[in-house]
C-alpha cells in the first residue's frame, strides 16, 4: 500500500474474509488482482506448487492475476503475472523441491526474465 501512495498508483485493500479465503487476494493494484508473498531467500522467490494438506499450491489456487513479492529486509518489491509463472513451472519442473513437510516449492530466481523488479 505504501508503495502504492508513494508512487500515485491505485490501491484496494481487500481484506474481507471472501477475498482472503476464497478468492486468495489481497488487493487490486491499479485494476489488477494481487495476491502478496513474501517468501524471499537470496534473490529467490518461492512459488508453492503443492501441499501435503491441500494439493494444489497458492499458485494453482489463487484468483489473483499478479503476485507481488516482498523482500521484508531489503523493502524490495518484484511482481510477476500468475500466468507466466504458471508457464515457467511447466517449463522448469526438474527445479520443483520437496521441503521437509512433504510440499513441492520452486524457487525462481527474482532475475528471470518473468520477474519485474518495482523497488
Amino acid at each position: 500500500e505504501e508503495y502504492c501512495n508513494k508512487n500515485g498508483i491505485s490501491f484496494e485493500d481487500k481484506n474481507d474474509i471472501n477475498s482472503q479465503v476464497n478468492l486468495k487476494i489481497d488487493c487490486i493494484i491499479d485494476g489488477c488482482t494481487v495476491d502478496v508473498k513474501s517468501n524471499f531467500y537470496e534473490g529467490f522467490l518461492c512459488v508453492e506448487l503443492y501441499t501435503r494438506k491441500n494439493g494444489a499450491g497458492w499458485l494453482f489456487t489463487t484468483t489473483a492475476e499478479q503476485i507481488y513479492g516482498v523482500d521484508v529486509d531489503t523493502k524490495s518489491i518484484y511482481r510477476y503475472n500468475i500466468v507466466d509463472m504458471i508457464a515457467y513451472v511447466s517449463e522448469n519442473k526438474a527445479r520443483a523441491k520437496k521441503t521437509k513437510f512433504g510440499d513441492i516449492v520452486m524457487w525462481v530466481p527474482v532475475k528471470s526474465k518473468i520477474i519485474e523488479k518495482l523497488q
